[in-house]
């Protein structure tokens, strides 16, 4: 909700013009449930009126949240929407409190990340030497990035029992490949992907404001992205990872790049 407000102050637009507020979850359910996105309007400075939806393509969500607000300002069923996604990995657990996939697909819905990491490692073949050197560099950039300043107007301080969140959790300065070196595989004893070339366990929010050209310039506001394409694209699951390549691909070539 402190999210959602802070799109409403930045934009300066009149709340009520809002057609829809847009939110992915991976796991709706719990205190995720109950039609998350329209709890969260009630939570806000968005009027009654804001309807509020939200959906689900897991790891996706919030992506698709964002799809769907510039499908629907191309298909005339909107001017302006609040996109995004929310997600407490801390409260609700990973396939959720009770998951129960149709026994024909358990084994393969049911595939950890872990191992379909491992699967695209030996696939692709991408040792542990090249993995860790990317986890180095991205933490190297995100210590930086954080250390310079550079997304602090984008991050909106969190109020909590204890205390306030005001920066991300999970960027480790200094990491390096001796300290990631004595990690061991965290899901296959012969494998290569350890805690530190894997994503952290969090909980965080994210959402933009995606309205129309016309809207922008009715409003003057100034855009910082235009969306030229959207593509999604399945994969086995076996090695779900790699399916943003080919939707990437479909989105390139669909906006002629």
């Amino acid at each position: 909700a402190a999210v959602v407000n802070q799109i409403i102050s930045d934009v300066g637009v009149d709340p009520s013009l809002v057609d829809d507020l847009i939110v992915g979850c991976a796991f709706p359910e719990a205190e995720q449930g109950y039609n998350l996105a329209r709890i969260i309007t009630f939570l806000t400075d968005l009027p009654e009126t804001v309807p509020g939806v939200t959906i689900n393509r897991f790891c996706g969500s919030s992506m698709q949240s964002i799809h769907d607000a510039a499908a629907r300002i191309n298909s005339g069923q909107g001017d302006a929407f609040i996109a995004g996604g929310v997600e407490s990995m801390s409260r609700i657990p990973m396939t959720g409190f009770n998951p129960m996939p149709n026994p024909e697909l358990a084994d393969e819905a049911m595939t950890s990340m872990g191992i379909t990491a491992e699967n695209l490692s030996k696939r692709h073949d991408i040792g542990r030497d090249a993995q860790e050197a990317f986890a180095i560099e991205s933490q190297t950039r995100a210590a930086a990035a954080r250390e310079s300043g550079a997304f602090s107007d984008e991050i909106v301080a969190i109020e909590t029992s204890d205390g306030t969140v005001s920066e991300d959790g999970c960027i480790r300065p200094g990491t390096n490949s001796e300290a990631l070196g004595k990690l061991r595989p965290a899901f296959d004893a012969n494998g290569t992907v350890t805690a530190g070339t894997s994503s952290p366990l969090t909980d965080g929010a994210a959402f933009v404001f995606v309205c129309s050209e016309d809207f922008a310039a009715e409003h003057g506001l100034e855009p910082m992205a235009r969306i030229k394409s959207a593509a999604v694209s399945g994969c086995a699951p076996e090695i779900m990872g790699i399916g943003p390549v080919s939707a990437s691909r479909k989105a390139l070539e669909r906006a002629g790049l």
